[in-house]
């Protein structure tokens, strides 16, 4: 039993957890890198492949990151 839960104050975490800052959101992502890993390993297992991407990559760099998907296709056919 939690004797600190207060049901009033989850609309304000949750207000909170949507509007992170940037240095709280990359903090918060550090911690999920073991995740990540593991998350990875588990596709692998199971015939998937990952590609990552930074948020960077995305936002600014769309035609590379389409190119090396393409390039990974290419590479990767059965």
């Amino acid at each position: 039993m939690n004797n600190h839960y207060n049901k009033q104050l989850k609309p304000f975490a949750r207000i909170n957890r949507n509007n992170s800052t940037k240095a709280e959101i990359r903090i918060s992502h550090q911690f999920k890198y073991n995740e990540d890993i593991r998350r990875d390993e588990i596709l692998k297992e199971l015939g998937f492949s990952v590609l990552r991407f930074t948020d960077d990559e995305i936002k600014n760099h769309i035609t590379n990151v389409e190119r090396a998907i393409i390039q990974w296709i290419e590479e990767n056919k059965k």
